[in-house]
């Protein structure tokens, strides 16, 4: 399916009020356009396919989705539903420049997939960037039960309780982070361009030197003649690291070693389960059943090691044990 949108200008008759309405409306093609309009309680009398200019091809290699972005759309769409207005134009609403093209062009795929008779979480499934599985598999529960506006008012604030903990580890960790940096420049600036001053100095003096201050000297030597191949080993190393973090029993002997490192270990197990648990009762709350928000919540510790013990959970839950006991 093409999801290339396009700009239409319509004429159309509206019944209600009794008179001509001029708009225009962006679709995939010209039938999907008339849908919408059509959808709109309008009655089609001429539509036209407008030509393409280069300022309005909006630029979208630079920009990612945020978390805020997902929190925006789901707070703003779930105030609209529980005010009565409809999907296809509380979608619509959401169109604004602070969201950025990317976001709205996939807010006008989703109002196209709408209107052309898919679930909003069908619709919503076709975005796995913006939209995760939890978010999907909510949304769906919600769509089930016909009580979509309070699913994702619960949405919106597990989402605002997920950002606000995140901003928290951060705030908590970018003073030492600071330091660290600090501390490091220092040292790059003490070996490079102070220690050389005295390094004329000691090779002349005939004192024997203590093992550190020659550890130093051989430092700077090595970064001023082969500046070249430190720079290749740091590349190396990085490239081989993302590698190895990126395969399954990298990412696996990682995730297992972080949780047990110093102060970084039990922070970082406590927000895994805090996040396991959020979203487990988030989904319970939503109607899912016990076994999907097991494995859609287990999937969002953020750690493949407590993941693959959260599987072991799953399939216990599945035999008939009873979940207290299997987690235990």
């Amino acid at each position: 399916m093409n999801n290339k949108l396009q700009k239409f200008s319509y004429i159309a008759f509206n019944n209600d009020e009794d008179n001509i309405v001029r708009d225009k409306i962006k679709a995939s093609n010209e039938k999907a356009a008339l849908l919408q309009i059509q959808q709109l309680g309008l009655e089609p009398l001429n539509i036209k396919k407008e030509a393409t200019s280069i300022l309005d091809i909006d630029v979208v290699f630079f920009e990612k989705i945020t978390p805020n972005h997902v929190y925006n759309f789901t707070r703003q769409l779930s105030v609209m539903l529980k005010a009565g207005v409809p999907l296809v134009e509380a979608i619509d609403s959401l169109h604004s420049d602070s969201a950025g093209p990317l976001v709205n062009r996939i807010i006008d795929t989703i109002i196209e997939d709408i209107s052309g008779g898919t679930s909003l979480s069908m619709a919503l499934k076709k975005h796995p960037k913006m939209f995760d599985s939890m978010y999907y598999n909510i949304v769906r529960a919600g769509e089930s039960a016909g009580v979509l506006d309070k699913v994702l008012f619960q949405l919106a604030d597990f989402i605002a309780s997920d950002l606000k903990l995140r901003m928290g580890i951060k705030q908590a960790t970018r003073y030492p982070a600071i330091v660290v940096g600090i501390t490091v420049l220092v040292g790059i600036f003490a070996v490079t361009f102070i220690l050389p001053q005295f390094s004329t100095l000691f090779a002349n003096s005939k004192i024997a030197l203590p093992l550190p201050t020659r550890i130093l000297l051989g430092a700077d030597k090595f970064i001023t003649e082969y500046w070249y191949l430190l720079i290749l080993i740091i590349g190396f190393i990085i490239g081989l690291t993302k590698v190895i973090l990126r395969s399954k029993k990298g990412s696996y002997a990682w995730h297992k070693t972080k949780i047990k490192l110093g102060i970084i270990g039990p922070i970082s197990l406590k927000m895994s389960i805090s996040r396991f648990i959020h979203v487990l009762e988030t989904l319970d709350r939503t109607g899912v059943p016990i076994l999907d928000s097991l494995k859609i919540a287990g999937k969002t510790t953020g750690n493949t090691y407590i993941e693959k013990n959260l599987s072991k959970v799953h399939q216990d839950v599945r035999m008939g044990k009873k979940l207290a006991f299997s987690s235990t």
